[in-house]
């Protein structure tokens, strides 16, 4: 009897830290759900906030010692896409051009 109380009060604690997100879409994509019932709409949400969360955290600790200020960090975008732009017009076929 003492093991199933454990089981029921680990599964008290791994629902004790859930919490609920409430959020708005639009009316044509709840269309699209309510057509689909049998997807499971909050799994693909969590999945797709998980993935970007993921970025975030990579995004923060490649950041987090970093020594470049904001104007760096807009310079430096605006060579990297500038290079990119330029070698994209070197690869257009000539008769492309516009």
């Amino acid at each position: 009897m003492e093991r199933l109380n454990k089981g029921f009060y680990l599964f008290y604690l791994l629902v004790l830290f859930v919490v609920n997100v409430t959020f708005a879409v639009p009316e044509e994509l709840h269309e699209i759900m309510k057509r689909h019932p049998e997807i499971k709409w909050s799994e693909i949400a969590r999945k797709a906030m998980w993935e970007y969360a993921s970025k975030l955290e990579l995004m923060d600790r490649l950041t987090r010692e970093s020594q470049l200020s904001e104007k760096d960090m807009l310079e430096l975008d605006k060579k990297v896409k500038a290079g990119i732009a330029k070698k994209y017009r070197e690869l257009e076929p000539q008769g492309e051009k516009q």
